[in-house]
């Protein structure tokens, strides 16, 4: 999607990456996957769901707009939960840094 925002190649320096990132979409962005797997919700998203107890409203897995549908639920149930605001470490640093993308950054645990 940032590539057809900016109508040009990504940028092959991370900085730069970044920084267009944030342009367009702000500081909040997560990689659910990679954050899903910090707090301990290992396996398919079936299983996370299960694991959240969120229940797949309709459809069957593997079908683009209802498995985002049900990463969006998992998610809200998260967020609902306080888990991001409970995750600092002994040093006062976030666990999950704002735009933790997966094999972009490292993270603290």
């Amino acid at each position: 999607m940032l590539k057809i925002l900016t109508q040009s190649p990504l940028s092959l320096h991370l900085h730069s990456f970044v920084h267009q990132l944030a342009y367009f979409f702000g500081y909040n962005i997560f990689d659910l996957k990679h954050t899903f797997k910090l707090l301990g919700l290992l396996g398919c998203l079936e299983k996370i769901a299960q694991t959240l107890n969120v229940a797949r409203t309709t459809g069957s897995s593997h079908q683009a707009g209802l498995d985002s549908l049900l990463m969006l639920q998992c998610f809200m149930k998260v967020k609902s939960e306080n888990v991001f605001e409970s995750k600092w470490n002994e040093t006062n640093q976030m666990l999950l840094p704002p735009l933790a993308l997966y094999g972009l950054v490292q993270t603290i645990g």
